[in-house]
């Protein structure tokens, strides 16, 4: 159950009032989750993720120099009963967009993907900003070290 769901009934039990954050205090101090598998995976998890600390856009210093930094995402849409995602990457400095459709949302797609925008503008890329989606892992890393060594 939800903790707000379980604060109404609380308050409804017992006449008194209790914040969602208490209630989790005691799910976690009693480990009280309905699936315990599920739990401890979201816990290695996020054990997983503060292990490999995430670079932050806010550190790099922004030019305005053309393929200085591009920011990739992807888009999903449905088009005639078909599931398709678009990978799109906009230059920060020159506006400049790029963008693919592809069939399944992978890291080898990502990495197709940033492979061919690493051809279209034929000059070094220097940063590229993503949201950390599963796409942008495995293979998206390994061409990205491969496009940074060229440029090197």
């Amino acid at each position: 159950m939800a903790k707000k769901k379980l604060k109404v009934l609380y308050e409804k039990e017992y006449s008194e009032e209790i914040s969602t954050w208490k209630i989790e205090r005691v799910i976690r101090r009693y480990e009280l989750y309905p699936d315990q598998r599920k739990a401890e995976k979201t816990f290695r998890k996020r054990a997983q993720a503060r292990e490999k600390p995430r670079k932050r856009i806010t550190r790099l210093v922004k030019e305005g120099r053309p393929y200085f930094l591009f920011q990739i995402d992807t888009i999903v849409i449905y088009w005639d009963n078909l599931k398709r995602y678009i990978l799109t990457a906009v230059d920060h400095g020159t506006k400049l967009g790029y963008a693919r459709m592809y069939k399944n949302k992978s890291s080898r797609s990502a990495a197709d993907f940033l492979y061919r925008l690493r051809y279209l503008v034929d000059q070094p890329i220097e940063n590229l900003q993503t949201d950390n989606g599963s796409e942008f892992a495995w293979e998206f890393e390994r061409a990205s070290c491969i496009i940074f060594r060229i440029v090197a």
